[in-house]
């Protein structure tokens, strides 16, 4: 009896423990759920050598963290001064970080690694940002700082992840002959900090480093640079915190007096100068002439394209057909750096294969000289294209709508170059109540090639103009003929507009202003050739305001040159937006020296990219 009662308690027990095996499996949801995200960042323990070591002989540096951590573009993010002439090698073991210098360790010499926000736990990618560890060869650690700014000399956009560095050469080649004594990088903002500077005296520099060895070599890289010399210092104050109470009655306990002064805490605080340097960085105009590439986007034009301006035009002529029949048209864009080629031979457009010869200059070894090429031009059809015939495409397009600006010509662009017929009219006219008069106007070609014709007229607002033209005005030089064509458009009321007046408190007359949009682009360009600039017949709307100093009188923002010792023409943005009103007059009066170069520009127009980073 004994046995079968325990038999049967051995089975209960066992069925209960299979019931809560099998439904506290099937409710998993309902246990334990891992407790809150970690956003903890790692911890950084211990080292070999330790932090701040002197005397350091071994080039091997190991960093011990509380957790698993990982290294990530260390590349790009770990920072070593001095500079290293081979890269280091950096890796995560578990919970240990291990940096591998292989070049020589110099003697005397801080030596500090700044892995920026490198490291990252395993799990959360928690950052732990700013970890900077140093080390010396010598008895001491140097300790100097040097900080600042840098920005873009054009826009005053700050310029992230660009290397700064210091030279105790002074020599003006020491920038473009060799590494820097020591470096670091901006953060997302702009700002940098050199640190464990030793004492003497550093010129500065900024640089984007597409060579990646630490000097200016590159026309192409970004540089920014400071003719003055910078002598790092340290200086001590005591600075106090002051901690507060509330005075309560010793039988009752209720507050008596609020805020009473409990404690004065004085602390040393250390402060390193020069704290505020700005580098304002550009890329300096290239002078080495090369051919980028060349094409034939349709079959009765070829294109060639250059990485400056042709200051001597280039030659191109045909190798496989007589030069007679090579009538072309040069068609040269405004900088000079695009040449188009317009043929109207029949035998060369039903070619699918041009072969030319292009003499043009070419920097070789730093110098310019005569460069000739054989190119093949070929035509290759857009994909998809229909075999059927297309309708023929109007010769041109024209700008008129029915509200036209008071101050915008009325243009007429070609889809091939073309010329007037002088035995063929044109007339202008505009609308008296009902009646259309004639109107003496001229009707001018504002290219060189004749792309581009516009009527010379000063409209009167609230006026309705007609342009009519007789068929065959315009022929091209394929022999295509325009047809007749009648425009009509209305000028718009002086009331739409708004004019914005701009009173500069410095003037020399070298000054440009640019009325921008909301993009930071610009809308309209003026010179300051007085000290009141007016802006007429904008569109309502919000509006900044941005000036260059044109130092060479071009016309545009030049940039500086190294060599010389030139920085980009300066720069200076109005720190408010200006609201414009339809038919209102806005005046500002503007004094550049108000606000420093920093808080000048307005917070909505400062890189969007930069400041989510």
């Amino acid at each position: 009896m004994k046995e079968k009662i325990y038999i049967i308690i051995t089975f209960l027990i066992i069925l209960s423990v299979s019931l809560f095996t099998i439904f506290g499996c099937a409710n998993r949801g309902q246990g334990p759920q891992g407790g809150p995200k970690d956003l903890i960042p790692p911890k950084y323990l211990k080292s070999i050598p330790e932090q701040e070591a002197t005397n350091v002989t071994t080039p091997t540096v190991e960093l011990f963290f509380d957790e698993i951590v990982l290294v990530e573009s260390s590349f790009e993010k770990v920072i070593i001064s001095p500079p290293q002439k081979t890269a280091p090698t950096i890796k995560a073991l578990g919970k240990k970080v291990k940096v591998q210098l292989r070049d020589s360790l110099l003697p005397n010499t801080t030596y500090t690694i700044d892995f920026t926000d490198a490291i990252v736990d395993n799990n959360e990618r928690n950052k732990l940002d700013g970890f900077t560890f140093c080390f010396a060869t010598g008895d001491h650690i140097d300790s100097l700082k040097i900080s600042g700014f840098v920005v873009d000399a054009q826009s005053l956009n700050p310029v992230p992840g660009i290397l700064v560095g210091v030279h105790s050469n002074l020599d003006d080649t020491a920038f473009t002959k060799i590494p820097f004594n020591r470096i670091t990088k901006t953060n997302s903002r702009g700002e940098f900090t050199i640190s464990n500077i030793a004492e003497g005296t550093y010129k500065i520099f900024a640089l984007s480093d597409t060579g990646s060895n630490y000097s200016f070599d590159i026309p192409t890289e970004q540089i920014g640079f400071i003719d003055s010399l910078f002598i790092p210092q340290c200086s001590v104050s005591i600075h106090y915190d002051t901690l507060f109470t509330n005075k309560l009655d010793s039988v009752t306990g209720d507050t008596i007096e609020r805020n009473v002064i409990d404690t004065i805490i004085p602390h040393i605080v250390h402060n390193f100068t020069p704290d505020s340097v700005l580098l304002q960085v550009f890329t300096e105009k290239n002078h080495i002439q090369n051919l980028l590439k060349s094409e034939r986007p349709e079959r009765h034009k070829v294109a060639t394209y250059y990485n400056i301006s042709c200051d001597t035009l280039p030659i191109l002529r045909p190798l496989d057909v007589p030069d007679s029949i090579f009538n072309n048209i040069m068609q040269i864009n405004e900088t000079k750096d695009t040449i188009v080629y317009w043929f109207s031979d029949s035998l060369l457009i039903q070619r699918d294969t041009l072969q030319c010869e292009l003499t043009y200059r070419k920097t070789i070894n730093d110098t310019l000289r005569w460069q000739t090429d054989t190119l093949n031009f070929i035509y290759r059809a857009p994909r998809g294209k229909q075999t059927t015939e297309k309708p023929e495409e109007k010769l041109f397009k024209h700008n008129a709508s029915s509200s036209f600006d008071v101050y915008k010509p009325l243009q007429l662009t070609f889809i091939e170059p073309v010329h007037i017929n002088d035995t063929v009219h044109y007339q202008l006219q505009h609308q008296v109540d009902t009646i259309w008069e004639d109107l003496n106007s001229q009707l001018v070609k504002i290219d060189s090639i004749g792309l581009r014709y516009q009527i010379e007229y000063k409209w009167k607002p609230e006026t309705r103009y007609r342009l009519m033209i007789d068929s065959a005005l315009f022929v091209s030089f394929s022999g295509k003929v325009t047809k007749a064509e009648k425009m009509d458009f209305t000028i718009k009321s002086l009331e739409e507009y708004s004019t914005f007046i701009v009173e500069l408190k410095q003037h020399t007359g070298k000054e440009r202003l640019q009325l921008l949009n909301d993009k930071d682009l610009v809308v309209k360009e003026l010179p300051a050739n007085e000290k009141k600039v007016k802006f007429e017949y904008i569109a309502p709307g919000e509006y900044y305001l941005r000036m260059y100093i044109d130092e060479d009188g071009d016309g545009k923002w030049s940039t500086g040159k190294y060599a010389d010792h030139r920085q980009a023409e300066q720069v200076y943005y109005f720190p408010y937006s200006v609201e414009l009103r339809a038919f209102w007059d806005v005046e500002e009066e503007w004094d550049i020296m108000e606000f420093p170069l920093l808080q000048q520009k307005p917070a909505e127009l400062i890189n969007t990219k930069d400041k989510k980073k």
